[in-house]
């Protein structure tokens, strides 16, 4: 898999804004590196595995609001990519 574990890494900041920070990671990395995470859900279960989040904690790690806002995100970008 991906040898992204350096921008993901275990932990986040003294355990603030998780959500936000595994939203944004996954969003990057499914935008660069998308042989790998062809879907943003596939780069947030990376990220969550790789921060070693527990499984009853993934319902807020993104919270839908923000995973929801990471693919209008992903969707902007590919519009603009694709007029580019």
């Amino acid at each position: 898999m991906c040898n992204a574990f350096h921008i993901v890494g275990p932990h986040c900041h003294d355990g603030r804004s998780r959500s936000r920070s595994v939203a944004v990671v996954a969003l990057f990395l499914h935008l660069t590196v998308p042989q790998e995470f062809p879907t943003l859900d596939d780069a947030i279960a990376f990220v969550r595995l790789k921060r070693e989040l527990p499984e009853n904690e993934w319902y807020k790690a993104p919270k839908p609001v923000l995973a929801n806002a990471a693919r209008r995100a992903a969707t902007w970008i590919g519009m603009i990519d694709a007029v580019q």
